[in-house]
């Protein structure tokens, strides 16, 4: 039987082209078993989502995401999401779970998104969008200047973009904090006194500057520390560390139970006994306040004293001040030149007459009837009493503390005479 060459080639193309077409048509409409590729459709595809990590590793210019691989994805695109207006950054392959993006401004939260693409004949399609917020860390707040001088300490810095800052000093190999300082600031002055890490201990304070913001979750992020050392000449006690120093505890306690008079600036009672006088008959004398004396007690409060302390406090806040700050005048070059206060808290120089002198004074400023024992002769020496209830207790500032030391309320001294009988 004959056939026509024209009646066969029709069949036979037919099943050629449905075996060409059968495979491809199969793929976008049927799951198949084997590679992701074939076991995703193409809408199902275009349906589905990257799967970002929700951690991320933030720098301050810099952020790295990660993501979870995607059945059927040839590859990855990543992009950026700011001010409404999208940028893709990168586009990677399939192997690819991650990307640093770079570039990026410190302190800054960007909308961040990744979304797989694959080929489908001759075109790419991509599926839906996946996006995080996340924030890099703040620049590092680069610290202009930094000085100790006197009460003070004065800190200048460029401004970064953060939600506030913090000033740290390191205490026994440990960060620790000195302030929190708004973000809207660029320098700040402190007194010394309020605020730890600035004692000037060994003759400077060192202080780390970091930049704080808060990440799209709360979390805070922290810049890189900046880093500067001050030198200074005067140390300055801390508060708290005065409020729980061993020696002066007790005696702060103490004053919370005694009711201050008026302010006294005129003069401080002065009662002297000879060393070999077992009975310390004594004799009275008098020590006027000077002008300077007066000015200098008033800056002294000015500069250091805080509205929350407690007079126990100012009071053994200036005793430990003039036992770290004052040098023992040895040839009376500053002692015999200057008065009592005035040569203390203005020169730092003295001996036991103007450092516990002072003290005194300061004492009677603050509304207490402090005053001097003097024991003359052999072993000389001049000392703070205040009596409490009728009981005289010892105040020794010491100012050579490697001679002395310093405490705050002996009850039972050696040198308390009972100048009520």
């Amino acid at each position: 039987m004959k056939i026509s060459i024209k009646k066969l080639f029709i069949p036979v193309f037919a099943l050629l082209m449905l075996c060409l077409i059968f495979p491809f048509a199969l793929r976008s409409q049927v799951r198949a078993v084997g590679s992701d590729d074939d076991a995703i459709t193409d809408s199902e595809f275009k349906s589905s989502k990257v799967a970002i990590t929700q951690g991320y590793m933030s720098y301050e210019t810099k952020i790295k995401i990660c993501w979870e691989s995607l059945a059927g994805s040839s590859g990855y695109v990543i992009y950026t999401v700011q001010d409404g207006k999208t940028k893709n950054i990168a586009t990677v392959d399939r192997t690819t779970l991650n990307y640093k993006l770079t570039g990026l401004k410190g302190g800054t939260t960007y909308t961040i998104g990744v979304k797989g693409y694959r080929r489908s004949g001759n075109s790419t399609i991509y599926t839906a969008s996946s996006e995080i917020r996340a924030t890099t860390s703040p620049s590092k707040p680069v610290i202009k200047s930094f000085s100790v001088s006197g009460a003070k300490a004065e800190i200048s810095w460029k401004a970064v973009s953060c939600t506030k800052y913090a000033l740290y000093y390191y205490n026994n190999g440990e960060r620790a904090l000195i302030k929190f300082i708004n973000s809207d600031k660029t320098s700040t002055s402190l007194r010394r006194s309020c605020y730890p890490g600035l004692t000037g201990t060994n003759g400077k304070c060192k202080i780390y500057l970091t930049a704080i913001c808060k990440d799209e979750q709360g979390n805070t992020r922290e810049s890189r520390a900046s880093i500067k050392i001050a030198k200074t000449d005067l140390q300055v006690p801390y508060i708290e560390d005065v409020r729980r120093h061993y020696s002066l505890v007790d005696g702060i306690a103490m004053f919370k139970n005694i009711k201050p008079g008026p302010s006294n600036t005129k003069s401080i009672n002065c009662y002297m006994y000879k060393t070999t006088d077992s009975s310390k008959k004594y004799s009275t004398s008098k020590i006027n306040f000077t002008k300077k004396d007066i000015e200098a007690i008033k800056k002294f409060e000015s500069d250091y004293f805080h509205s929350s302390w407690t007079d126990g406090e100012k009071i053994a806040f200036t005793l430990w001040w003039i036992n770290m700050n004052s040098t023992y005048d040895k040839t009376y070059k500053y002692s015999a030149k200057y008065s009592t206060a005035d040569v203390i808290f203005t020169y730092k120089y003295g001996q036991c007459l103007q450092y516990n002198g002072a003290l005194v004074m300061m004492m009677n400023y603050l509304g207490y009837d402090a005053y001097l024992v003097a024991r003359t002769g052999y072993r000389q020496h001049y000392r703070a009493f205040i009596d409490v209830d009728g009981k005289p207790y010892a105040i020794e500032v010491g100012a050579d503390s490697r001679r002395w030391g310093f405490y705050f309320m002996d009850a039972d001294n050696d040198m308390a005479i009972n100048r009520n009988k």
